[in-house]
């Protein structure tokens, strides 16, 4: 077993003084921006004035020494360009970006193992973040650790600090640091997706079984005023399967128990749907196949397939020592595990649907034609629909 212990933080975009402006021009240089396309970004950010204008009244033009250009698509680029030089200088974390969001991860056996390393790189990040003008909102950075269940975790041992650019620089910080420790928390949202320190998913799934019942509630408000039918699918696909399929490779691993009400509500939306335009009795799979529309199962193995069809990272042929009947073989290796979390991992569970799949699916060349075809099979021919 083991387990990882992840700081994530949010950084400030930095002051536009002269000091950031020959950061960013030197990052810019880095990646081959040069000649004339640098000197107008040096141009660009150099000599920036202001004024307030009321109605018909102007304020004097005052320079900007420092601040951020407002409205400008410019911007946000410039402060990539700037943050895209960090993943450089972290030694043992795996560093994750996204924006101004940023996540370090390390994972090992052991606590004693993992809170040196995050700690280093920690204090790497901050010395950068000082280097560079940046500020580091500390009262949104925090600290948490993911383990299996079945691994307990003494919360008190995780202490990391965030330390101050004071005790940062001063030569023996370590002995007399008292800079404050940051908050370890069991759940945390990132882009949009709740996570929590076993990988149950369960708040995630329960805010989009809230989602479900809103969007259910309105399909049958609309049922009931006589919309056409052609809208209620429009709201479905808006309020419900939108939902579902943000993140679903990674969420919809979670456990049977945990996603039984999720499916239910969306049978009851399935049901709203259909007895729209139809008073026939049908079961609820059929009518997935009447309203074209794919269960949550099949729907997170259409998005699992589409997103990795064409990557070889979990499609590594399976060789047989000896031949024996092709009915019987699996394409692709599928890692062994020992646990039902180990069951639900990408690793397994992305070459298991692949495995599955008709032989007749290794010959499509286009992302269109799978699609169409993907969507066709996992609707009326798949035996686990």
């Amino acid at each position: 077993m083991s387990l990882a212990v992840t700081a994530k933080g949010q950084i400030k975009r930095p002051k536009y003084d002269k000091k950031y402006i020959y950061k960013v021009l030197s990052c810019a240089e880095a990646i081959g921006i040069r000649g004339p396309t640098l000197a107008l970004l040096n141009s660009y950010l150099s000599n920036r004035s202001f004024f307030v204008k009321i109605n018909n009244s102007r304020s004097d033009e005052s320079r900007t020494e420092t601040g951020v250009p407002q409205g400008s698509k410019l911007g946000p680029t410039l402060f990539l360009i700037l943050i895209n030089s960090l993943p450089r200088l972290i030694t043992s974390c795996k560093i994750m970006l996204y924006a101004d969001d940023t996540v370090l991860s390390y994972s090992a056996n052991t606590i004693d193992n993992v809170l040196p390393n995050l700690q280093e790189d920690l204090k790497l990040l901050q010395y950068w973040a000082h280097d560079f003008g940046i500020v580091i909102n500390a009262k949104k950075t925090i600290v948490m650790c993911f383990s299996s269940p079945h691994k307990l975790v003494n919360g008190n041992q995780i202490q990391l600090c965030l330390h101050t650019n004071d005790c940062l620089h001063r030569f023996n910080h370590l002995l007399s640091c008292s800079c404050e420790v940051l908050e370890l928390t069991d759940t945390i949202k990132y882009l949009g997706v709740t996570l929590d320190s076993r990988m149950s998913y369960h708040q995630h799934i329960q805010a989009i079984c809230s989602k479900l019942r809103s969007a259910a509630f309105a399909v049958s408000r609309l049922s009931y005023l006589k919309f056409p039918f052609p809208i209620l699918r429009l709201i479905y696909y808006s309020l419900a399967e939108s939902h579902l399929n943000y993140c679903i490779e990674a969420w919809g691993l979670a456990s049977d128990t945990a996603l039984k009400p999720l499916i239910h509500i969306q049978n009851r939306l399935i049901r709203l749907l259909y007895y729209s335009f139809n008073n026939s009795y049908r079961n609820t799979s059929n009518m997935y196949k009447v309203l074209n529309i794919l269960p949550f199962k099949s729907l997170h193995s259409y998005r699992s397939i589409l997103n990795n069809f064409f990557c070889p990272t979990f499609k590594i042929p399976r060789l047989y020592s000896a031949n024996t009947r092709e009915l019987n073989h699996a394409q692709y290796v599928i890692p062994r595990f020992n646990t039902s979390y180990g069951k639900r991992t990408r690793s397994v569970s992305v070459p298991t649907i692949f495995n599955a799949l008709p032989l007749t699916f290794s010959n499509i060349q286009t992302f269109n034609s799978l699609k169409l075809e993907l969507k066709t099979y996992l609707l009326h021919d798949d035996p686990n629909s």
